[in-house]
Order: structure tokens, then sequence, then C-alpha cells
């Protein structure tokens, strides 16, 4: 019953509060299945509230602590979402994303490569290959950026090895044609 009032709080976005409810599922029923779940969704709800690195350390505890409970495909795609709601995005007032550090979708990569690479027939594989070439794509826009950048500014070698770069390492994603032209 508990574990039902806090989803139900979690739903309506009551987040402290389901918070605190679940963490009394876990103090009041460790042994049941439901403390279990409780530990996946006090991260879902830090999550939910934007704090991202908390939820990742949830979601990390959660696949230690339980690693052959089903929900551990979920909490592996989770940990790569949480990093890409960090990404930066475009907006028209501030320079493009692709002019910004680019950590947070390299390690946005290493989730959704962990789905597919430990749990490649669970359902969230394929949300975890759309993600993944999503943040493939924004590291080549990068790397084409950077090229750009130095083909404007008159530094042709570095320019073709950013190319050659985008080349071998992103084929396919749209930036082919225009990587051979700087290259």
């Amino acid at each position: 019953y508990l574990y039902e009032v806090a989803m139900a709080e979690l739903e309506d976005g009551l987040y402290p509060e389901a918070i605190a409810r679940f963490k009394v599922v876990k103090r009041k029923y460790p042994y049941s299945p439901f403390a279990h779940l409780a530990d996946l969704r006090v991260p879902d709800a830090q999550f939910a509230q934007g704090q991202y690195d908390e939820a990742v350390d949830g979601y990390s505890r959660f696949i230690k602590y339980h690693p052959l409970h089903p929900e551990v495909p979920y909490a592996t795609l989770r940990i790569g979402d949480a990093y890409f709601e960090r990404i930066p995005n475009d907006w028209w007032f501030l320079p493009p994303s692709a002019e910004k550090d680019q950590a947070f979708v390299k390690l946005a990569i290493g989730g959704y490569r962990d789905v597919l690479t430990l749990h490649p027939k669970s359902p969230h594989a394929k949300t975890a290959e759309a993600q993944l070439k999503m943040c493939r794509t924004k590291l080549a826009t990068h790397e084409m950026y950077v090229a750009n950048f130095y083909f404007d500014r008159n530094r042709p070698k570095a320019a073709a090895r950013r190319a050659e770069g985008v080349l071998k390492t992103y084929p396919g994603l749209g930036f082919d044609a225009k990587a051979l032209w700087l290259g």
C-alpha cells in the first residue's frame, strides 16, 4: 500500500513526498520486492526534478545492489538519459551547442552503449540505439564545427584532420560530403 501511494505521488509530481515515502518502504520492508523498486523510484523522482547527478548515483547503486533485477536495463538507460539531459541545447541567443563542451554527450554515449552491449534484447535497446545515434550526430556536428573553424582561419591541414576524423568515426550521419570536401 505504501509503495502504491508513493507511486501516485511520483506520478502527480509530488517528488519530495514520494521520495520520503519510498524511503519509508525501504526502511519498513527491506526484504520486500517493493523495497527494490523503491530503490529505483527514488532516482526516478530525482531525475524528474532535474537532479541528474543524484539520479545517476541512485541508478548506479540500484544496478550495483540488484544486478539481476529485471529493471537493470531500464536503470542503465536512465543513466544515459540523465547525461543526455545535461547536453547543451541550441538557443537563438547563445552560441551553438557544437561550440560547447561535449563531455555530457560522451557520458550519454557510454550509458546507451552499456544498454546495447549488456542488454541487447531488452525493450530499452531500441530507445538506446536511437539516442546513441543522436549523440553521435552531436559529436559529428561538433567535429565539423571545429573543422570549419580551422578552414575559415586558413588552417587547411587542421581542418582536413578533423574532417577525416568525421569520415572515419561518424560515417553515414549526413556529414560525409562536407567532410570529403574539407578533407
